[in-house]
């Protein structure tokens, strides 16, 4: 065999490796934790928090929740995509929150372990926050946070709930449908030929990505009408969620409530890369509207 037919069946040979790799990859990236991993964790680091389940609609969705102060108010975590509860589980060691406030993060529905691998579309998303927030906060106040793809559906729950809820903050929404940024890795979770390979988180995300700016378009007739305050976050480097959403939210909040916050040099990731400058966000807003 000439050395150059050998070089060929060796570099086929690591495609083929590495491509199945990646597949075994994808496969696997379910982004969740087990309620026995949480509970192992908690018992690692210290740290006390009830593990929750709530039916809606004859669907079973978890939450976490870290009640420490009867009276106090309490931060609903809502995370992007793909994602869990795991995305905010270290806000639960922050002592500027855990020491004023009570805390909540749920699974979305479809990921963790809130109807997993079952896509649900953002309006009825929102609509189990709000059942949420009803059912189980409603003496306290209440202020919603989202991340990414979370930013849409909190704000679209703070529409819902008009006065049972005192704010919202929204780090790095996607809400503009006209400037949705795609990815080309996205499409192995809707494509018939790939879609099975990959996790049903995965498969979810594509879903909900390939259908959110219709999803936008179908409510930002409804933003004008929040009437409490919304904090909208972003950073001005962002390559996942385009930067130009911050001016989308001037255009279609009504200013008297939209307070905006550019975070110069950062991305798409500010609960994540800086996480007590993001709690020294939240603490300020939410001691501002609660005194109010």
């Amino acid at each position: 065999m000439s050395a150059f037919k050998k070089i060929m069946k060796i570099s086929l040979l690591t495609a083929s490796v590495l491509f199945c790799a990646f597949f075994v990859l994808l496969g696997c990236l379910t982004f969740r934790k087990s309620d026995r991993s949480l509970k192992k964790e908690m018992a690692q680091n210290h740290i006390h928090y009830t593990i929750m389940y709530d039916s809606f609609e004859n669907k079973r969705f978890r939450y976490l929740e870290m009640k420490q102060h009867p009276l106090a108010a309490t931060l609903i975590f809502v995370h992007g995509t793909p994602g869990s509860v795991t995305a905010f589980t270290n806000y639960l060691e922050d002592t500027l929150l855990t020491n004023h406030y009570n805390l909540v993060i749920v699974d979305r529905p479809g990921y963790g372990y809130s109807n997993y691998g079952h896509y649900l579309p953002l309006k009825e998303q929102a609509e189990w926050i709000k059942h949420l927030v009803n059912k189980a906060y409603n003496n306290v106040p209440v202020f919603l946070i989202g991340h990414s793809f979370g930013g849409p559906i909190v704000a679209r729950a703070a529409c819902l709930l008009d006065t049972n809820v005192c704010g919202t903050i929204m780090v790095a929404p996607a809400l503009d449908p006209e400037n949705e940024k795609y990815f080309w890795i996205g499409k192995f979770g809707i494509w018939n030929a790939t879609k099975w390979m990959v996790s049903k988180a995965l498969r979810v995300s594509a879903t909900e990505k390939y259908s959110h700016a219709e999803s936008l378009k179908e409510i930002e007739h409804e933003w004008s009408n929040l009437k409490t305050p919304i904090l909208h976050i972003h950073g001005d480097k962002d390559k996942l969620v385009p930067f130009i959403n911050l001016e989308y939210s001037k255009k279609v909040f009504d200013t008297a409530v939209l307070e905006t916050d550019v975070w110069e040099k950062d991305g798409h990731l500010i609960p994540f890369t800086k996480p007590s400058e993001f709690s020294q966000a939240i603490s300020l807003f939410v001691d501002k509207h609660t005194k109010q």
